[in-house]
């Protein structure tokens, strides 16, 4: 399979002001709390690594001017994301941001909740009780078993991190047992993934999300170890149910409420610059906390947290019109993660337009999923009918 090389970003026209946020999700406000990071992952996408940060009064200006839009839209509700770099980094303007932002949304009248996305190397019992107290999402960066998690994701240093992760792991789900990991799915690491995530399940993980590098160079090999790796998660997803302790896993189940629920429109809630926003230390305003990468493009730029938002986002694909030609065409078109922007951008440089290796995967995994979940409906599994069915047993239901 030819590799699809990255190529410059569609530009926008300007319009002033632009109205953000869209309505048809929760708007997300994403803060790149800095540019460092103590690993030096392979794959990672937010560019050169510098000590910028974000200050105190550009993270304020932030949340006011979202806090502001979404008061004047009427609109209630607000995620707001701490990412990076390592945002652990920026431990004490987390901590600032996120206080700063529970005293100011009630008094908008809006109901705020956090996420913290994290590569765990700096997690300790002190920072999980603050977490807890603020009631923020973890979500934490492992690629998987030792091997796979090392082969992609060393120190800055070059020192293998591992190790340190997976204890960090332990201590998060003693204290969190809901948090999420984030596996990046590698030709380095893909030949482990199988075993990683019913290793990640045997120690206790009920919610893993696999982020696949559609963008790098996929040889028929790697691609042959994906869907093996697949396979073998089936089987663990499969056993998760039939021991009354479901796994969730964003590659199956996805397909699973897309089948069941008729939300073609909404396909997988990518809200690139619609109803997501980030910001990045200098201050600037990007479509999703992805886009923010070295923060040197200026064709992603949307505005500042000073002036506003003064252009929208190039929006995903919303209906079937909106798709590319050969993906209007597709029988999967429905069940497709294919209007994720920032994933479609890193890999063809168009926001609209999905890469082959992203079509290779939607083809190879919805087939997977559909047996899992045929599987599992033919054997009445309750986990799985209360899940998504919302069916409960007959003792559960008086």
């Amino acid at each position: 399979m030819p590799h699809v090389p990255n190529s410059l970003p569609v530009s926008h026209s300007a319009v002033e002001p632009a109205e953000w946020p869209a309505a048809g999700g929760e708007p997300r406000l994403t803060l790149n709390l800095t540019h460092a990071c103590n690993m030096a992952c392979t794959y990672c996408y937010a560019g050169e690594k510098t000590a910028e940060s974000m200050g105190s009064e550009t993270g304020r200006a932030a949340i006011d001017l979202v806090l502001d839009a979404l008061g004047r839209r009427g609109i209630r509700s607000l995620q707001i994301a701490f990412f990076g770099g390592e945002p652990l980094m920026a431990w004490g303007r987390l901590v600032e941001l996120a206080e700063y932002a529970a005293s100011a949304a009630p008094r908008a009248g809006i109901a705020v909740r956090y996420q913290v996305t994290t590569n765990g190397t700096l997690l300790n019992p002190e920072r999980l009780d603050a977490l807890a107290r603020l009631d923020a999402d973890l979500a934490i960066s492992v690629d998987g078993v030792p091997a796979a998690h090392d082969a992609a994701r060393p120190m800055a240093g070059g020192r293998a991190s591992a190790a340190r992760v997976w204890e960090a792991l332990d201590l998060a789900l003693a204290r969190r047992p809901r948090l999420s990991v984030i596996s990046v799915v590698d030709p380095a690491n893909v030949g482990w993934l199988g075993h990683s995530i019913a290793a990640l399940a045997d120690r206790g993980v009920q919610r893993i999300v696999l982020n696949p590098n559609y963008s790098t160079r996929w040889c028929s090999p790697a691609l042959d170890a994906w869907r093996t790796g697949y396979e073998s998660a089936a089987a663990a997803y499969l056993a998760s149910y039939r021991q009354g302790r479901p796994l969730a896993l964003n590659v199956f189940d996805d397909k699973i409420l897309l089948h069941l629920g008729d939300v073609g429109g909404s396909l997988h809630g990518c809200g690139f610059g619609e109803w997501d926003l980030a910001v990045a230390p200098s201050g600037r305003l990007y479509p999703c906390g992805r886009a923010v990468g070295a923060d040197r493009d200026p064709s992603l730029w949307l505005g500042d947290v000073t002036s506003g938002v003064r252009r929208p986002g190039r929006a995903p694909a919303r209906l079937v019109a909106d798709l590319p030609e050969p993906c209007q065409r597709c029988a999967h078109r429905e069940r497709c993660a294919s209007r994720c922007s920032c994933a479609n951008r890193e890999m063809t440089g168009d926001p609209l337009m999905p890469g082959e290796v992203l079509c290779w995967h939607e083809r190879m995994s919805i087939p997977i999923a559909d047996r899992v979940a045929n599987t599992l409906f033919a054997e009445s599994n309750l986990a799985f009918m209360t899940r998504f069915y919302g069916i409960q047993s007959q003792e559960g239901s008086t």
